[in-house]
C-alpha cells in the first residue's frame, strides 16, 4: 500500500487587490480556498479544470513557491510552511517543478551545461568532472545527444527546451515533481513524445507527479487519480477510470462533455453550461457552482456541500449526486 507523500489541510492561498493612491486593500483573490488532500507516494495526481480555477496557484503554493494565507502543508512529518529558508533550501533537491513554458525557464545566456552543472556542483556537492558526466547521463536520459550541452536555449526547438527543462528538474533524483502545463505550449506530436518521457522517468524511479493541465485526454493518459478543480475547491477527486467512466459532479459532467471525442453519441451529450466562472473576488454564497449548475436548489444557493467519499477513493462535493 502507498503511503502518504504530500497531506494538505485547509490550504488557503489569496492574493489582495489593492486601489487607490495609497493603495489599500480593498478585496482578495481567493484563488485556492480551503483545500484538504492527499498526494501519494509514487502516483501521479492530474489536476484539472477551467483557466483561472487555481490549479497553478494551488501547484506552486505547496512547494513553497508561493506563500500561502493559511492551512498545513505536510511533507515527510514537516509542515513546510513553517519551515525557515535554510531547512526549505535543504528540500528543495527533493521538491521541483516544470513550468509551462520552457523558454522563459531557462537562463537564455548559459548554456546547457552550465545549468545543469551549477545544480549538480551546487546543490548534489560533486566536482566539475562527475557535473559533467551527471549531465551527459541527464541528456541522454530526456532522448537529447550529449553534444548539445555546449548549446543556448534559443538554439532548441520548444520540444527540446522541455527536454532539458525536465533534465534540470530531475538532476537530483527528486521525489516530488510539479507539471505545471508542462506540454500545453508544444505540439501535438511533441505532446505525446514529452508524456511518455515523463512516464518513463517515473516508471526507473520513485517519483512521484502532481500532473496540471486543462487537456483531459492527456490528464487520462498520464495520471492515477483526477481532482477536478472549480474556483478555488476541489469539487471530485478519484481514481483516474471513476471520474473518466462515472462523474458525479455536475461540473465534472460539463467538463469531460467538452472534451475532443470522435465518438458521435457523446458528441450529442454535451452539457453546455451558461453564464461565466464567477469572479475569484466575489465567492457566491452556497455551492460556487450554484450560478451555472442545471441541479441547482434554494439548498445549494444557501449551503456549501462538503467533499465527501461517496465510493472508496471516490469524493464528491454535491448535494445531488444520486440523481
Amino acid at each position: 500500500m502507498k503511503s502518504t507523500l504530500f497531506e494538505v489541510k485547509n490550504l488557503k492561498t489569496y492574493f489582495p487587490v489593492n486601489r487607490g493612491f495609497f493603495r489599500n486593500v480593498v478585496n482578495y483573490v481567493h484563488a485556492v480556498d480551503d483545500i484538504s488532500l492527499e498526494i501519494m507516494s509514487g502516483e501521479t495526481l492530474g489536476l484539472v479544470g477551467e483557466s483561472g480555477c487555481g490549479k497553478t496557484t494551488f501547484g506552486r503554493t505547496i512547494i513553497r513557491l508561493v506563500p500561502a494565507t493559511s492551512g498545513e502543508i505536510i511533507y515527510k512529518g514537516e509542515n513546510l510552511i513553517k519551515l525557515d529558508d535554510k531547512k526549505l533550501r535543504a528540500l528543495r533537491g527533493e521538491i521541483q517543478i516544470v513550468f509551462q513554458d520552457p523558454y522563459s525557464s531557462l537562463n537564455p545566456k548559459r548554456t546547457v551545461s552550465q545549468m545543469l552543472n551549477e545544480i549538480l556542483m551546487v546543490r548534489g556537492g560533486i566536482n566539475r568532472a562527475e557535473a559533467n558526466e551527471r549531465t551527459s547521463d541527464l541528456l541522454i536520459q530526456v532522448g537529447l545527444s550529449p553534444i548539445y550541452a555546449a548549446r543556448f536555449p534559443h538554439e532548441f526547438s520548444g520540444g527540446q527546451r522541455q527536454r532539458i527543462a525536465i533534465a534540470r528538474a530531475i538532476a537530483l533524483n527528486p521525489k516530488f515533481v510539479v507539471c505545471d502545463e508542462a506540454v500545453s505550449a508544444l505540439d501535438v506530436s511533441i505532446q505525446s513524445q514529452v508524456i511518455n518521457l515523463l512516464i518513463d522517468i517515473k516508471a526507473k524511479s520513485d517519483m512521484t507527479y502532481l500532473f496540471i493541465s486543462h487537456d483531459l485526454k492527456v490528464v487520462q493518459h498520464i495520471s492515477d487519480r483526477v481532482a477536478v478543480m472549480y474556483l478555488g475547491q476541489i469539487v471530485e477527486i478519484g481514481p483516474t477510470d471513476t471520474i473518466f467512466e462515472n462523474p458525479l459532479h455536475p461540473y465534472t459532467k460539463a467538463l469531460l462533455s467538452a472534451a475532443l471525442t470522435l465518438d458521435k453519441d457523446k458528441k450529442k451529450q454535451r452539457i453546455i453550461l451558461e453564464g461565466e466562472t464567477p469572479s475569484a473576488t466575489i465567492i457566491p454564497k452556497g455551492c460556487r457552482f450554484n450560478g451555472r449548475c442545471w441541479k441547482a436548489t434554494e439548498k445549494c444557493r444557501c449551503e456549501v456541500p462538503k467533499l465527501e467519499e461517496v465510493s472508496p477513493g471516490h469524493s464528491v462535493s454535491c448535494f445531488y449526486i444520486e440523481e
